[in-house]
């Protein structure tokens, strides 16, 4: 199979995405099924029909800006100025570097189907301008939520946000976010607790990287929230069996750790 990544001409890449953005006016955000287009059209492109094969780093950056950016564009609620382009690169690739810390000390060159799935939803979080603050598909630092199988979860990121240290103006800063998760998951972690904290920081620089091409060195509640979405999908070793798993917390069904039970898993989200 080549290497080549898919362009914008790449007819399957652009049909799944008119589709999804014809249907996106009609339907509420639903993230398994975004995951899934993506997921399908991505390797449709690389001329994958299994849909099990790993995505490089070049073919989800390239994938992200033929599809995922041009939707950012013409989204009504979410309008960076074509221009930014450049700035949406740099945050993707950022995210790329975030979710292949998701299973260190483990090192990975390409997504598998957990990574890409958290890293492409997290694309459509992209500002692209002062103006716009991200279109919060999910609804985590909205003050109208829904009511839906996530209120939990907003609820869980709320106190997260309440309780992170932040500077006199209300913003979160590297050292207070990586305390702070590090505290919270401080249960879950043993001599990975390092690895951890790597990751850590590896996603509080894509959180900055989101509002490009403003430049931040501090999250406010929007990014912390997404942030705190990813901190949660870690990979983290069990101090019993030295299994490893990760939360899925938006029940995607991409978990790809073999030999974890579901009750395993389940443990983990009731610690988000």
């Amino acid at each position: 199979m080549g290497q080549q990544a898919p362009c914008c001409a790449n007819k399957v890449v652009q049909v799944c995405c008119n589709e999804k953005r014809r249907n996106s006016v009609h339907l509420a955000f639903e993230p398994r099924r975004e995951v899934m287009g993506h997921w399908t059209a991505v390797h449709e492109a690389m001329a994958d029909d299994t849909l099990t094969v790993p995505v490089p780093r070049h073919v989800f950056v390239q994938y992200c800006k033929s599809c995922v950016y041009p939707e950012l564009v013409r989204s009504p609620s979410c309008a960076p100025v074509p221009e930014t382009v450049g700035a949406f690169e740099v945050y993707v690739d950022s995210l790329v570097d975030a979710v292949l810390g998701l299973t260190l000390p483990s090192a990975r060159v390409e997504l598998g189907k957990h990574a890409f799935s958290y890293a492409v939803l997290l694309a459509g979080e992209f500002y692209g301008s002062a103006q716009h603050k991200g279109e919060d598909r999910l609804s985590l630092a909205a003050l109208r939520r829904p009511t839906d199988e996530f209120g939990r979860l907003r609820d869980t990121f709320d106190a997260d946000w309440s309780m992170v240290q932040k500077d006199p103006s209300g913003r979160a800063d590297l050292v207070s976010f990586v305390s702070h998760f590090t505290w919270k998951h401080s249960s879950l972690l043993n001599a990975t607790s390092q690895s951890y904290e790597e990751f850590l920081e590896r996603t509080f620089k894509a959180c900055l990287a989101m509002m490009l091409p403003v430049r931040r060195q501090t999250l406010g509640g929007h990014p912390f929230r997404y942030g705190a979405l990813l901190a949660g999908e870690f990979h983290f070793p069990s101090l019993e069996d030295k299994s490893v798993a990760a939360a899925d917390v938006l029940e995607l069904g991409v978990l790809e750790v073999p030999g974890v039970c579901t009750s395993r898993v389940d443990s983990l989200r009731e610690k988000y």
